[in-house]
């Protein structure tokens, strides 16, 4: 269920940016409200602006931590989704999208008090009808 505060970001990232956002979504990050927003693929790059100057310009005027991240095949959101991790693989494996890091990245990937990992859940259940599982990659001996 969309939020008016989620339609009113959506709007506002519109008139701005003219990027037509595809989903949004709140989240708390600890103590700070954050929004994620999904735009087409390919769109990204342009939606964030140079060095993220037009996301960090909307946090500021927001007060509210800014994702931008694009839909495009499951296993490549998830790549650009979990970027803070070094993500060594991300795949489908029936209706699951499997995301593996290397096991001192597992914690960055989850994210403090689970916040990255229930947002990944969110994300690609409503958008591509998968559930997420991060592991660890352990090394081949």
């Amino acid at each position: 269920m969309t939020t008016e505060n989620e339609i009113k970001t959506a709007q506002f990232f519109h008139v701005l940016k003219g990027i037509e956002p595809l989903y949004v979504i709140s989240f708390e990050q600890g103590d700070k409200p954050g929004v994620l927003i999904v735009v087409e693929c390919g769109l990204a790059a342009p939606a964030v602006g140079r060095g993220g100057a037009f996301v960090k310009a909307i946090a500021r005027t927001t007060g509210r931590v800014v994702i931008v991240a694009e839909k495009c095949d499951p296993a490549y959101t998830a790549k650009w989704f979990f970027k803070a991790a070094n993500v060594l693989d991300a795949r489908v494996e029936g209706n699951r999208l499997v995301v593996e890091v290397p096991p001192h990245d597992l914690g960055v990937a989850i994210g403090r008090n689970c916040w990255r990992l229930n947002l990944a859940k969110r994300l690609f259940r409503d958008l591509y009808g998968l559930d997420v599982e991060v592991k660890p990659r352990l090394a081949k001996k």
